[in-house]
């Protein structure tokens, strides 16, 4: 496998999982707030991660597409 199909593969795959984490998000923020509140930390928690996979994701983007040429 070269540099380029494993990059092209570890962003795939950390999109399917930010994908599956925004899901989660967007039920999260359907509940009642007195439940929401209860969660907080892991709120947060899960948005941090969120923000480390975007991180990556771009990361990958960015240093891939120089394999392309």
């Amino acid at each position: 496998m070269n540099t380029y199909d494993c990059c092209h593969t570890m962003e795939k795959e950390l999109s399917c999982w930010r994908s599956r984490l925004e899901s989660i998000d967007q039920k999260i923020q359907r509940t009642p707030s007195i439940d929401k509140y209860k969660m907080l930390g892991s709120i947060e928690d899960l948005h941090m991660v969120m923000a480390e996979l975007d991180d990556r994701i771009n990361a990958l983007r960015t240093s891939c597409e120089t394999e392309l040429h």
